[in-house]
């Protein structure tokens, strides 16, 4: 009989004991929060909100058996809040159930309610994973009901544990500076070093490679399965690049890539967000309200359908003319605060002012007034360009600003 175990390492060395996960001190530690609540017997419902491969599933496991509680476990990419609720309905009626929703910012809002009542009726504790702000992305009343635990990227030294572990179940060792490179490359995800270890294991019993020879293979293998490190980053690059150097075609077809690989289309809408102020501005101010309209219609209709609302967005980020000026004027200001320190406001707008002119009150409302310290009366904080509708903010700046500046 075939007695090999064919669970990934991952699932193999899963922590049987809280305090055998590593990485986590804040939370497992002697001292730590979960620990703390363990020792004093209490149990809450909870939202474990930090990267991937960091223990929370895990931590989220050993919490239900030390407590002897029904382990309920759904993951919100594939269940359905119709089969949440059956489960509810159906298995969740006496003693203690731990419902745990793996991803559960995958869930719309409307659908994040469906568990305030059990919530509220003491019928289910709740613990949710997150690797998205939970300020953004998990309802208001939801959020008031759960304790936010943070979880920590793994460090090296906390990597390099997790990946001793495991060749201590192959009884294998490796070189240390092959033990770095998985170190590397797992970006701080434990379960990602594991996969990455067990890869490596793997390639080395058919044919010893060198350093240079396992960074060339594991790079073609991983180029779209790691979602995580660095490459995660370069496909998010490769996008506001493409967006920047107003290539639509390149854009549609990365954030595809992206979406086949499983990236959270959120992080795209993030970075497009970020891509539309700093890259655009208002050469086209309507770009920013055009990419937070796609997050609320892909929040609203979810996958599938919810990423022509991503494409639709970025081919207009493509298209419209580019300025950087918000950027510059953002820099520029954080200059300034670095240089001279928080100033003093000036008399004429302070909160007990009696010398404030209050502009409508002229007929003519571009008064001069000390808005800014004496020491910043002569800095171009903003700048603009003559690109797209940026034109007309610099007209309207260039005719504003020596009039309120003008010397009383």
């Amino acid at each position: 009989m075939d007695e090999r175990d064919f669970r990934p390492l991952y699932e193999i060395l899963r922590p049987k004991k809280v305090e055998d996960i590593v990485g986590q001190p804040h939370l497992v530690g002697e001292n730590g929060i979960i620990s703390i609540y363990l020792k004093q017997n209490k149990l809450f419902s909870m939202l474990f909100y930090g990267p991937p491969g960091t223990g929370k599933t895990t931590l989220a496991r050993l919490i239900s058996d030390f407590f002897h509680a029904r382990f309920l476990y759904f993951n919100a990419v594939e269940a359905s809040t119709v089969e949440i609720k059956k489960t509810i309905r159906d298995e969740c009626n006496e003693g203690l159930n731990i419902l745990f929703i793996d991803e559960i910012h995958r869930f719309n809002k409307n659908q994040q309610t469906i568990f305030l009542p059990h919530m509220e009726s003491g019928r289910i504790i709740l613990i949710a994973t997150t690797t998205e702000n939970p300020g953004y992305t998990i309802i208001s009343p939801l959020r008031s009901r759960m304790r936010v635990v943070p979880f920590k990227k793994l460090g090296d030294d906390a990597l390099i544990e997790i990946i001793d572990k495991g060749l201590s179940h192959f009884q294998d060792t490796l070189e240390e500076d092959i033990k770095q490179l998985i170190v590397d490359y797992a970006d701080g995800d434990g379960r990602f070093a594991l996969f990455l270890l067990e890869e490596v294991m793997s390639l080395m019993a058919h044919k010893k490679l060198s350093l240079e020879e396992l960074q060339e293979t594991l790079n073609k293998k991983m180029l779209l399965s790691d979602k995580k490190g660095d490459f995660y980053y370069n496909y998010l690059s490769a996008l506001h690049k493409s967006l920047r150097g107003s290539d639509a075609d390149a854009a549609v077809y990365w954030i595809c890539a992206m979406l086949e690989s499983g990236i959270d289309p959120l992080a795209i809408l993030r970075r497009m967000t970020a891509m539309a102020s700093e890259d655009i501005g208002f050469a086209d101010p309507n770009a920013l309200r055009i990419v937070n309209e796609a997050a609320r219609a892909y929040e609203f209709l979810g996958l599938p359908e919810g990423r022509m609302a991503i494409i639709q967005a970025a081919v207009y980020l493509a298209l419209a003319p580019k300025s950087n000026s918000v950027l510059k004027a953002l820099e520029k200001g954080l200059a300034l605060v670095r240089e001279h320190g928080v100033l003093n406001i000036p008399d004429s707008i302070a909160s007990n002012t009696r010398t404030y002119r209050y502009p409508h009150a002229f007929d003519d409302p571009l008064i001069s007034q000390d808005y800014l310290p004496a020491e910043l009366q002569k800095e171009d904080v903003v700048t603009f360009v003559d690109r797209g509708k940026e034109s007309n903010f610099k007209n309207r700046w260039e005719t504003v600003r020596p009039r309120i500046r003008k010397k009383k």
